[in-house]
């Protein structure tokens, strides 16, 4: 007969793969705004709202949010309006193994530009970098210890990751800044909010998120057209997220990304325009990963019974979390065309390209895609430049894994030289997460049928001459005897690890 089984759900990554998604939008200016003279500047960010798993696709819902900096028609005053274009992809996923799947999406705008048809109507494109990563815990049989009764089974313990289903939970934050100092402010351009990496405190039942806030805000100064103010203001934020599946011993990593933000001007206690008021939305997103410890039977016997069993070689997936590197990375820029006289505004982005290891280290190569603002004679312009790094990083983990970095950036900073180039100095962080392979032996099947008598087993008292290292467990499956009985009966002969001492021991069963 056959050995019962019972169900054990391991992790494992079954695919990881990513698509450049083109999204198009074609726009009209609204009848209150005044028309594109020229275009300054054209940028897009990219939020998944939802991936959800249909058979073998992986439906990708998300949107694109163009922001449009033009010079306008209306005394050649700035403008910036943004405009969303909502998108969907699906993934080819194959048939999915027995188990819960769960799908990771990442976004990011790689390519952003614009057509103006008419100073009213234009084309906004935007090229989406999209990665999937599709996980489950798989089901695999293995035989039940509970089950069957009479054998005399030998276990290896291991702790095993759990995948658990991420959590979203969006936020609503308000905040007053203060530009004491600052000329007062006339009409906004445009504001944008950021969030550093996240950091968290974990507890029974809930996490909390602290993270950092940053305010950019273009404005020009009140009672003065043309005269333009750039602002970084930054504060603490903190979010709560509540949820049953959170424990102690979870392993969790945050992301927050702002999905919405208005930004208006207030009064002081003087009267004057010098206090905005931040009013924003946020997601935060978290990936949560659980761990739980369990035997598995990798060799078992019989006294009554001849058994023949099958053992398989599982493997299982573990993620660790590397600590922090924050880096900083500087580049001097030709701009011959750019021709400004004072730089306004430094912003932008970075992106991981290769991850290399070697023995104990990591290198983590990328580049940085910075939009510098700047104002001169011909008014003010953009210059879109890169800046590429190439950063070494220990590695605190074993040397057989996988390894996935992500760069945040920190500041952009840009200097404009009296030669004409520019010095660009930019500070981020990199994160980095391993993932390894362990292999596990399991008895996955077993065959049971009645035994035929040994000699021995009419035999009053055996006298064995064992060898150096051999177990109970061994001695006891050769003779179809209980291993702790072995032992107990040589009481002296066997280690702590029930592992024979010397050489010429002899053992009476």
């Amino acid at each position: 007969m056959k050995a019962e089984t019972t169900k054990i759900f391991i992790p494992r990554t079954l695919l990881e793969t990513g698509v450049d998604k083109d999204i198009e939008l074609e726009g009209t200016l609204a009848d209150y705004l005044p028309g594109i003279n020229r275009v300054v500047r054209t940028e897009a960010n990219i939020y998944i709202d939802d991936t959800t798993i249909k058979g073998t696709k992986a439906e990708v819902r998300g949107k694109a949010v163009f922001a449009l900096l033009y010079e306008s028609d209306y005394k050649s005053k700035l403008r910036c309006e943004r405009f969303t274009a909502d998108f969907s992809h699906s993934f080819d996923i194959g048939e999915t193994p027995e188990g819960e799947s769960i799908a990771l999406t990442t976004g990011r705008c790689s390519y952003v530009s614009c057509k103006t048809l008419n100073p009213r109507r234009f084309i906004l494109k935007c090229r989406a970098d999209l990665g999937l990563k599709l996980r489950c815990m798989q089901g695999i049989s293995v035989i039940s210890a509970a089950d069957l009764k009479g054998a005399f089974f030998k276990t290896e313990g291991h702790r095993l990751s759990v995948l658990m289903t991420p959590i979203d939970k969006s936020f609503s934050l308000r905040e007053t800044v203060s530009l004491e100092g600052m000329p007062p402010v006339g009409e906004i351009i445009y504001a944008s909010l950021c969030f550093a990496p996240a950091e968290h405190n974990l507890s029974e039942g809930s996490v909390l998120i602290h993270s950092t806030a940053m305010l950019k805000c273009l404005y020009e100064e009140e009672g003065d057209e043309g005269a333009l103010r750039y602002i970084e203001r930054s504060f603490p934020v903190a979010f709560t997220v509540d949820s049953e599946s959170l424990n102690g011993q979870c392993e969790l990593s945050a992301e927050i990304c702002c999905t919405d933000c208005e930004v208006v001007k207030e009064m002081d206690g003087y009267g004057e325009m010098r206090v905005l008021s931040v009013n924003g939305n946020a997601r935060v997103t978290l990936e949560l990963l659980g761990s739980k410890d369990i035997e598995l039977p990798i060799d078992l016997f019989f006294e009554e019974y001849e058994s023949e069993s099958k053992a398989d070689v599982l493997v299982a997936e573990k993620w660790e979390t590397q600590p922090r590197h924050r880096f900083s990375t500087e580049k001097l820029v030709e701009a011959p065309e750019f021709n400004a006289s004072t730089i306004i505004a430094t912003d932008g982005e970075i992106s991981v390209s290769e991850v290399t290891s070697e023995s104990d280290e990591v290198w983590v190569s990328g580049v940085c895609a910075v939009s510098i603002l700047g104002k001169g004679e011909d008014g003010v312009k953009a210059q879109d430049v890169t800046a590429s790094f190439k950063e070494r990083l220990p590695l605190n983990s074993e040397k057989d894994c996988l390894i996935n970095a992500k760069a945040n950036m920190l500041s952009a900073a840009a200097e404009l030289r009296p030669d004409g180039r520019v010095s660009l100095r930019i500070n981020a962080e990199l994160s980095l997460k391993t993932v390894k392979k362990e292999r596990i032996t399991a008895l996955t099947g077993a065959e049971i049928n009645a035994r035929q008598g040994d000699e021995e087993d009419n035999v009053p008292l055996i006298i064995y001459y064992p060898d150096q290292g051999e177990t109970a467990w061994d001695i006891g499956k050769r003779y179809h005897r209980d291993p702790q009985a072995v032992i107990s009966e040589n009481a002296d002969a066997f280690d702590k690890a029930e592992v024979v001492k010397a050489k010429g021991t002899i053992l009476y069963m």
